[in-house]
């Protein structure tokens, strides 16, 4: 992860932060029983992808590029301060090989599918802000067959993750609502042929969802 990168997902995690002392949306002040438990909707991630692993014999390290994942989530509140949700996204990758003089992209493409759920907690009832816990996998699929087109596995894989992160609630309405969120995404890279995987892979991600209350 590079320096910028870096910089450029603490600044909305400030945001977030901030967000746990800000004043409450309007539908905050409306009675918990007149606010939908339920809600479904949209969203887009902007992902900034850890090192997954050195190629062996030392040639650089190999890490995921590509397109935000895009995909829809459900949230369920239990209490004023604690809602579950589960979540799916669609994403298109290639992978990058980088070493100390240069950078540069394998020809193979792939696909990722993501499930995962998570706990999402409030310090507050009137404060739009959360702290979200939870987990998933990853299903990676290469579109072709040829070893020498990828330089992981040139077949299906599946990647654990844990998340961590926390979000804030904009615009909030009865029947509707914007979610912001950063989320650290913890990556158990699975074995591959000719990658010495590193045990846990950061990503960073920044996500925004609408959410409509039904």
């Amino acid at each position: 992860m590079s320096g910028r990168a870096c910089r450029t997902a603490l600044l909305p995690l400030s945001f977030v932060c901030a967000a746990f002392f800000a004043t409450s949306a309007r539908a905050q002040f409306e009675e918990p029983d007149t606010i939908p438990r339920f809600s479904i909707g949209p969203t887009v991630e902007v992902v900034f992808r850890g090192v997954r692993g050195e190629l062996r014999g030392g040639a650089g390290n190999v890490s995921f590029g590509g397109g935000p994942p895009v995909g829809a989530r459900a949230d369920y509140r239990l209490t004023r301060t604690l809602a579950i949700g589960a979540a799916g996204s669609w994403a298109r990758l290639n992978e990058k090989l980088e070493s100390s003089i240069s950078t540069s992209t394998g020809p193979g493409k792939l696909t990722q599918w993501q499930v995962s759920g998570e706990l999402m907690l409030k310090v507050k009832p009137n404060i739009p802000g959360y702290f979200i816990l939870g987990g998933g996998v990853r299903y990676m699929i290469p579109d072709g067959d040829d070893p020498g087109d990828y330089w992981h596995n040139a077949e299906a894989f599946t990647d654990g993750v844990g998340v961590l992160g926390a979000g804030v609630e904009l615009g909030s309405r009865r029947r509707r609502t914007f979610k912001f969120d950063f989320r650290l995404y913890l990556v158990s890279p699975s074995d591959q042929l000719d990658i010495e995987t590193k045990s846990v892979s950061l990503d960073f991600a920044l996500g925004l969802s609408l959410m409509f209350r039904l």
